[in-house]
Parts: C-alpha cells; structure tokens; sequence
C-alpha cells in the first residue's frame, strides 16, 4: 500500500500504522478511504465515478459519505447520478417519503410541480368538494362574487 501504511510489533503484537493522506487510491484501500475525508476525497471519487461499473457497491457509500464531492465530479463530468447506476428510489426508500419532503421543502416542491400540474393531478371538481366542504358555501360564493364583480367606478360630479 505504498508508503502510508507501516507495519510493526507493539508489545509483540503485529501493528499497522495508516496514513490516510498517503495511502494510493487503490482497490485494497477503497474501504479505509472511503470513510476518510481529507485531501484524497475528491481523487477518490473521482476514481470511482470513472471504475463505477467495477466498484458497484461502493456508490452507495459515496452518496451517503461524500455527497458535496459526488455532486462536484458528476457535474464537472456532466453525468448524471443514474448513468454511473445509483439508485435514487433505493434511497428515497431508505430515507422515507417525508423525509424527502422536508429536505425539498412543500413550498418548493409545489413551486417544481406548478399550480397548473397540481390541479390536474387533483381534479377541479375535486378541488371544488374540497373547498365546499372544508370552507363552506357561503365563502365560496363571496370568493366567486368578489372575483367576478366590475371594480368600483369613481361617481361622476
């Protein structure tokens, strides 16, 4: 592992001392520089984005590990996350629909769905039962009345 492993005796018992910042991005330390940050990150990632076919199982440590430097390399390799097959429903099951919610926020996600989306989704009849029911006719029909209603026209003296 090049020069930032060494290998010893302590009280008779073998020992490794590491040197995350010197170990080599190679196979056999994937696992200890995976939970490492430091300088050597962004490499990392890097070498996995570019071997993610023969490091598979190692991606979904880096989402959940090295997420800002993940971001970074898939954008300055403007690929997607779903090209180097990470699995987003995966984790949206792992981290649960509310959850995700919170994260995006309900204003934006109803800013990323728009109004117009929204009410397909729903109905407008169904939109309709809704506000009779939860608001009452009368406050529909005042809503309706003042919408509807030419605005005021200033007296002529």
């Amino acid at each position: 592992m090049g020069g930032g492993a060494r290998l010893g005796n302590l009280d008779g018992f073998p020992t490794c001392l590491i040197n995350l910042t010197q170990l080599p991005i190679a196979s056999a330390a994937l696992p200890l520089l995976l939970v490492a940050k430091g300088p050597q990150e962004r490499a990392l990632v890097t070498f996995l984005v570019d071997h993610y076919e023969a490091y598979p199982r190692h991606l979904r440590w880096l989402q959940e590990l090295h997420v800002q430097r993940l971001r970074e390399v898939l954008a300055m390799k403007k690929l997607t996350a779903e090209q180097i097959g990470l699995d987003y429903e995966a984790l949206l099951d792992l981290i649960g629909e509310e959850r995700a919610l919170g994260l995006i926020g309900e204003e934006r996600a109803l800013d990323l769905i728009g109004k117009e989306r929204i009410l397909d989704l729903i109905g407008k009849e169904q939109v309709l039962e809704d506000l009779l029911r939860f608001q009452g006719e009368q406050w529909l029909r005042e809503q309706l009345e003042r919408r509807t209603s030419p605005p005021d026209t200033p007296e002529k003296a």
